[in-house]
C-alpha cells in the first residue's frame, strides 16, 4: 500500500535524525518488480559523520540511497557509498573459497610433502580422526565434547 505524503514526511524526518547518528547505514528495501524506494536522500547524507559507510543492497535496483552508484563506491561529503550488485553471487563464492582453503591447509598438515602422516598424538589429528587402522576414535571426540552444554533458543 503507498503511503501518503504527509506519512512519508514524518518517516523521513525520522529517518533523517537516525540517519546523522549513526556511522553505518545498511539499506535492504526492495519491492518487487519496481524501483528500490528511496529512503536516503542526499540531505540525509551530508549531515552524516565523515567516515561513516552507507551499504546500499538494493543498488542493483536503483538504490535506497539517492546518491547510490550501483556496482561503485563513492565517497560524498565524506561519507562512503557503497553500491555492490549481484549480491547472491558473491556469498558462495567466499564461502567456498574459505572451505577450499581450510581444506588445502588440513590435507597439507596431513601430506607435509609427498606421504601421508598420521601422527596420532598430534592435536590437530586427534580432533579430526575419528578413525584409523580399525579403531574407533569417535570416542576421544566424544568426550572432548561430553560436558557441552546445548541451547535451544526459544
Amino acid at each position: 500500500k503507498e503511503v501518503t505524503n504527509d506519512m512519508k514526511a514524518q518517516e523521513d524526518a525520522l529517518v533523517h535524525e537516525n540517519v546523522a547518528l549513526a556511522d553505518y547505514v545498511i539499506t535492504t528495501a526492495l519491492i518487487p518488480g519496481r524501483p528500490a524506494p528511496l529512503l536516503v536522500n542526499k540531505d540525509m547524507v551530508s549531515s552524516m559523520k565523515p567516515g561513516s559507510v552507507i551499504i546500499d543492497m538494493a543498488a542493483e535496483m536503483g538504490g535506497n540511497c539517492e546518491l547510490t552508484k550501483p556496482g561503485e563506491t563513492i565517497i560524498s561529503n565524506d561519507v562512503i557509498i557503497s553500491g555492490p550488485i549481484n549480491l547472491p553471487s558473491q556469498i558462495p563464492n567466499h564461502a567456498s573459497q574459505m572451505l577450499s582453503a581450510n581444506i588445502i591447509s588440513l590435507l597439507k598438515h596431513f601430506i607435509p610433502s609427498t606421504e601421508l602422516i598420521i601422527d596420532l598424538e598430534d592435536e590437530i589429528t586427534q580432533q579430526t580422526c575419528t578413525s584409523h587402522e580399525g579403531i574407533n576414535l569417535l570416542e576421544n571426540l566424544l568426550n572432548a565434547t561430553k560436558d557441552l552444554k546445548v541451547s535451544n533458543n526459544e
